[in-house]
C-alpha cells in the first residue's frame, strides 16, 4: 500500500485533472458563446498604437520615377517586342532592362567578347548557359550543373540533385516593377559593375568603370546585343560585348557520340546513372545541325545552310580568296550527300550590305580580319552545353599570318630550293644568275635587285676567309659565346651550327606547298629552243635537275610532316600541329 501522503497527492492530482477536463468540455460546448475576459484599457490602447505604427513592407518604386530621361531601344522596323525591353540614358551611360513576366522559365545563352582594345579583339571570350531566379527583391543568375548528369533510376536522380547542385554566378537587386509587370534591373551595374564574373578578375582588375559609356544597344525578339566602352587595365579603351539570347528547350538536334580514334572538339559530361559502364564519361561531337532538305535524294540542299559573313574589315585584295577558302568545305559536305551546305556573304561598309549584323551576335557566323601583327588564325565556336550543337562560330585571321607566309616565300623557300645543289652547280649559277632559283622565285620586278645582291655577296665571299662563312669569325678561346664555336680554329672540331630548329619550323609551311609549282617552272624551261651549241641543253638539264631535286625534297618534307601530324592527331595532341 502507498503511504498516506502519496495517497493524498494522487487524489489531489485526480481532482485537478477532473476539474480541467470539465472546464475543457464546457469550453468546447460553449465555444465562442463564452465571454472572454476583457483586456485592460491601458494595455489595449498601447496595442492599438503599436499596430498603427507598424511599418508596412516597402514597395518597389514605380518605373516612371526611376526612368526619367531614359530612351527606349527599338531595333526592329515594325517595333516588335524584344526579349528584354532596354532603356538607356546616354549622358551618363546608364541602362535599364525590363525582363518578361516568364523570365524564370527562360533558358539563356550569354556570349561575351572583348570586341576592341586588345590584340586578340574579336576572339570569342566565353559563354554561359544560365537562368534567372527571383529571391524577394533580388534576382540571382544561376548556372545549371551540366558537367554531371544521370540517366539512371529515380534514386540516382535524387542523389545527383543532392550533391551536384547548380551555381549562383551573381545576384542583383530589382530596382523597379516594369510597365508590363516584369522586374527591372540595372544593366550597367550588372554588365560593368560585375564584369569580372564574366571576363575574370585579372582582366578587369584595373578597369575604370566610372568612365564606361554605352557603345551598342540592340534589342530583338530573341536576343539583345549590348556593348560598353571603358578604359581597361593600363588605361587603353576596350569594348565589352554581351550577346544574350534564348535557347529553345527542344531544337530537334540529335547528339552524336564522339569516337576516341578521330579528332573532334567535344562536349563532355559524367553520367553517374550507369555504375557498371566501362567509363562514366559521355562525349558528344561538337557539330552543326545540318540536315538534308529531301532525305530521298542522293545530293540534297540543306534545310538550313551554314551561313558565314565576311566582316567588312577583310581587305578587298583578300576577299575573293577568303570566300573561296570557306566554300571549299562544300566539297566535304557533298561526300555526305549535302550540296551547298555553306553559303558566304560579304559585309561591306561602303554599300551597307549586312552592316546591321554584329560578329559578336551569337546568331551569326563571321570571318573577322585583324592587323595586330600576331600572325595567328583561330576558329572557336560556341555550343549548346547540353547537346554539343554548334550555335555560333567566328574565325579570326590576323594580317601577320599572311605577312609571315609572304616573308617565308620570299626568303626561306629560295634557300630551301638551293639545299641540294653541289659545288659545281653553285659555281655555274654564280655566272648564270638568271637561272638561280632565288631569282626565278622572286617577282619579276624584284629580280634585278636580287641579282645585284647575289653579285655583292659573291664579291664579299671572294675577299673574305672561308668565302665569307661566319665560321671564319668565330673566337675559339671560349666555347658557347659564338654561333660556330668549336667548328674552326681548333685541331679537332668540337661543335657545329645546327639548323634543325629552322628546318623544323618550316615543316608546317612546306606542308601546304604544292610541288607542282616546281614542275611547272621546270616544264617552262624545258621548252626553250636549242641553239645547237650545247649551252641550252646544259642549262635545261641543270635547271631540270635543280627543280626535280627541289620537288623531290619538298615532297619528302610534306610526307614527313603529314606523317608527324597524323601521329600527333592519333595521340590527341593536335595543338602541337
Amino acid at each position: 500500500m502507498l503511504p498516506k501522503i502519496e495517497q493524498r497527492s494522487v487524489s489531489r492530482s485526480g481532482r485537478k485533472a477532473a476539474m480541467l477536463t470539465t472546464i475543457a468540455a464546457i469550453c468546447f460546448v460553449a465555444g465562442p458563446a463564452m465571454s472572454q475576459p476583457e483586456i485592460p484599457a491601458d494595455i489595449k490602447a498601447k496595442m492599438e498604437k503599436a499596430a498603427a505604427g507598424q511599418k508596412k513592407p516597402k514597395e518597389l518604386p514605380k518605373f516612371e520615377d526611376i526612368a526619367k530621361d531614359y530612351e527606349k531601344v527599338i531595333s526592329t522596323a515594325d517595333g516588335q517586342a524584344s526579349l528584354y525591353t532596354i532603356w538607356i540614358r546616354k549622358k551618363d551611360g546608364q541602362m535599364l532592362a525590363e525582363l518578361p513576366s516568364n523570365f524564370e522559365k527562360q533558358l539563356l545563352f550569354i556570349a561575351y567578347t572583348i570586341s576592341g582594345g586588345i590584340p586578340t579583339a574579336g576572339v570569342q571570350f566565353g559563354d554561359m548557359y544560365v537562368k534567372w531566379k527571383k529571391y524577394d527583391k533580388r534576382l540571382a543568375l544561376i548556372q545549371p550543373n551540366l558537367s554531371v548528369r544521370t540517366t539512371g533510376d529515380l534514386e540516382s536522380k535524387k542523389g545527383k540533385e543532392r550533391v551536384f547542385t547548380d551555381r549562383v554566378v551573381l545576384d542583383i537587386p530589382i530596382v523597379a516593377k516594369g510597365k508590363k509587370g516584369g522586374p527591372v534591373i540595372d544593366m550597367d551595374a550588372l554588365l560593368i559593375g560585375q564584369a569580372s564574373k564574366f571576363f575574370g578578375p585579372r582582366l578587369m582588375s584595373g578597369a575604370n568603370s566610372k568612365l564606361a559609356t554605352i557603345a551598342k544597344a540592340k534589342a530583338f525578339p530573341k536576343n539583345v546585343e549590348l556593348a560598353f566602352e571603358l578604359p581597361l587595365r593600363g588605361g587603353r579603351f576596350g569594348t565589352l560585348h554581351y550577346s544574350i539570347s534564348v535557347i529553345p528547350d527542344k531544337t530537334g538536334y540529335k547528339s552524336r557520340m564522339a569516337d576516341a580514334r578521330v579528332g573532334f572538339f567535344t562536349t563532355t559530361h559524367r553520367d553517374i546513372g550507369k555504375p557498371g559502364a566501362e567509363t562514366p564519361w559521355v562525349r558528344y561531337i561538337n557539330r552543326w545541325k545540318l540536315e538534308k532538305a529531301d532525305a530521298s535524294l542522293k545530293l540534297s540542299p540543306p534545310k538550313e545552310p551554314i551561313i558565314f559573313y565576311l566582316e567588312h574589315t577583310t581587305p578587298v585584295r583578300y576577299r575573293r580568296w577568303v570566300r573561296d577558302g570557306v566554300l571549299e568545305w562544300n566539297k566535304a559536305y557533298e561526300k555526305v550527300g549535302i550540296i551547298n551546305a555553306i553559303e558566304v556573304y560579304q559585309q561591306d561598309a561602303r554599300t551597307g550590305a549586312h552592316m546591321e549584323k554584329d560578329p559578336e551576335d551569337a546568331r551569326y557566323n563571321f570571318v573577322l580580319w585583324t592587323n595586330a601583327g600576331m600572325g595567328f588564325a583561330i576558329g572557336p565556336s560556341r555550343v549548346d552545353p547540353r547537346t554539343g550543337q554548334i550555335l555560333d562560330a567566328d574565325i579570326v585571321m590576323d594580317e601577320g599570318f599572311i605577312t609571315s607566309w609572304a616573308r617565308s616565300w620570299r626568303q626561306l623557300i629560295p634557300e630551301i630550293a638551293m639545299e641540294g645543289f653541289g659545288p659545281q652547280t653553285l659555281a655555274w649559277l654564280e655566272h648564270h644568275p638568271d637561272w638561280d632559283p632565288r631569282v626565278l622565285l622572286a617577282s619579276p620586278a624584284e629580280r634585278p635587285n636580287v641579282i645585284r645582291e647575289l653579285s655583292r655577296q659573291r664579291a664579299l665571299r671572294d675577299a673574305l676567309a672561308f668565302s665569307g662563312h661566319p665560321a671564319a669569325n668565330a673566337d675559339p678561346t671560349m666555347l658557347g659565346d659564338d654561333r660556330y664555336d668549336g667548328l674552326a680554329g681548333r685541331v679537332s672540331q668540337v661543335n657545329g651550327a645546327c639548323m634543325n630548329a629552322m628546318a623544323k619550323s618550316m615543316d608546317i609551311a612546306m606542308f601546304r606547298l604544292d610541288p607542282a609549282l616546281f614542275a611547272e617552272l621546270a616544264q617552262g624551261q624545258d621548252d626553250d629552243d636549242d641553239d645547237g651549241n650545247g649551252d641550252a641543253d646544259d642549262v635545261t638539264t641543270t635547271t631540270a635537275t635543280t627543280m626535280t631535286t627541289a620537288r623531290m625534297m619538298t615532297t619528302a618534307r610534306m610526307k614527313r610532316t603529314k606523317a608527324k601530324c597524323s601521329m600527333v592527331f592519333r595521340n590527341r595532341s593536335s595543338a602541337r600541329c
